[in-house]
């Protein structure tokens, strides 16, 4: 009986995946590292960011500055911007010419992670989108760079997809389409920011299945008894 209840336990873990973390994105050319919080909830002592500039960046660290994620980003934006401000909303990766779309992609996920990602931006409107999951936009004004998180506006300095999920490879694409933005600022392609906030692993139906079959092959036992 120890042994299926084991076996019961195993399943139940392998179903409902590993722990949540926060993995934070400072995209720059190497300016001052942000260090702090974002909108992503999270345990105050948690504020490292990792700098992203142009290259892809593999195994990113978690918040609290020391655990591996494993997880990479890549982005198609050729060049980096740094401006005097805020460490997060003033220095990007930019595109200096307008193109229609432009792409930001995650790997080395556990399939079927679920999270929910964060968008910042201090400059330039953009519109992100994941595909069968949902948008989300950022319409930043010309004073957005210098505000500090307490003062950021969802919609405005920050944009949020909620539920999305890697794919059976661990991946995930998101299309930015660059808006016109307020103040005449502009459609340039580019991003300051991202939080990675992921959660429990979407089981698969067969998995699903097998463990509604353990349990009711327990429950059976313990009636039998």
């Amino acid at each position: 009986m120890k042994r299926f209840r084991g076996t019961i336990l195993a399943l139940l873990l392998g179903v409902c995946g590993s722990q949540a973390a926060v993995i934070n994105i400072d995209f720059q050319g190497g300016g001052v590292q942000y260090s702090g919080l974002g909108i992503a909830f999270d345990l105050a002592s948690n504020t490292h960011w990792t700098r992203v500039g142009t290259a892809s960046v593999s195994n990113l660290l978690e918040s609290d500055g020391s655990t591996n994620s494993g997880i990479g980003v890549s982005h198609t934006l050729p060049t980096t911007f740094l401006n005097a401000g805020n460490a997060l909303l003033a220095d990007r990766v930019i595109n200096d010419v307008f193109v229609p779309s432009y792409q930001i992609f995650l790997t080395g996920f556990t399939p079927n992670r679920e999270m929910d990602l964060y968008f910042y931006n201090g400059f330039y409107a953009q519109e992100y989108t994941v595909t069968g999951v949902g948008t989300a936009s950022t319409q930043p004004d010309g004073s957005s760079a210098s505000l500090s998180v307490g003062s950021w506006t969802e919609g405005e300095e920050y944009a949020v997809i909620q539920n999305v999920i890697a794919d059976g490879s661990g991946n995930v694409t998101i299309n930015v389409v660059p808006q016109v933005s307020f103040g005449g600022l502009g459609t340039f392609g580019t991003i300051a920011g991202m939080q990675i906030a992921t959660g429990a692993v979407v089981p698969e139906p067969s998995s699903v299945a097998l463990l509604g079959g353990a349990l009711l092959a327990l429950g059976f036992r313990r009636h039998s008894r």
